[in-house]
């Protein structure tokens, strides 16, 4: 499993200023290393979360 996140700081001042979002997908344990963008990560079977803290 290959799982990237994002998450960018909360500013204690505001409601819901942080934010954050994830991507999670399988890679082959065969592979040493990989490069997905754009229509490579649609043909994934990948979990894509937004959310605000």
């Amino acid at each position: 499993m290959f799982t990237y996140e994002l998450v960018e700081k909360a500013d204690p001042n505001f409601a819901d200023s942080g934010y954050s979002e994830s991507i999670l997908f399988e890679v082959d344990t065969a592979v040493n290393e990989f490069s997905y963008s754009d229509e490579d990560l649609q043909q994934l079977n990948m979990y894509y979360r937004q959310f605000w803290k």
